[in-house]
């Protein structure tokens, strides 16, 4: 049996899940407004001890007869949007020398 402050929060969540049930999706840009990188969505209670599980996803393009820069240039909009749509909660772009 989860503590009363754990009860609390899955409460919380089962409201705002039943309250969003009855909404249409959210659009581009509310999704793109909610996007909170590295940034936890939910509270978590101090007597919960938290284990992440974690998908790694990577894109690597690598400089030939085009720029790798100018390839990211071209297509990060399109990346960003479906990563969005699917629910991604975190993202970054690197670049090495």
């Amino acid at each position: 049996m989860p503590s009363q402050e754990m009860q609390d929060v899955i409460d919380g969540l089962r409201d705002r899940q039943k309250a969003s049930a009855s909404q249409a999706p959210p659009t581009l840009e509310q999704r793109r407004a909610a996007f909170a990188p590295a940034g936890r969505l939910h509270p978590v209670p101090d007597d919960v001890m938290m284990t992440e599980v974690t998908e790694w996803w990577s894109i690597e393009v690598l400089h030939g007869a085009v720029s790798a820069f100018r390839w990211q240039e071209q297509h990060d909009s399109a990346l960003i949007e479906a990563a969005l749509t699917n629910g991604v909660r975190d993202g970054a772009w690197h670049a090495d020398g």
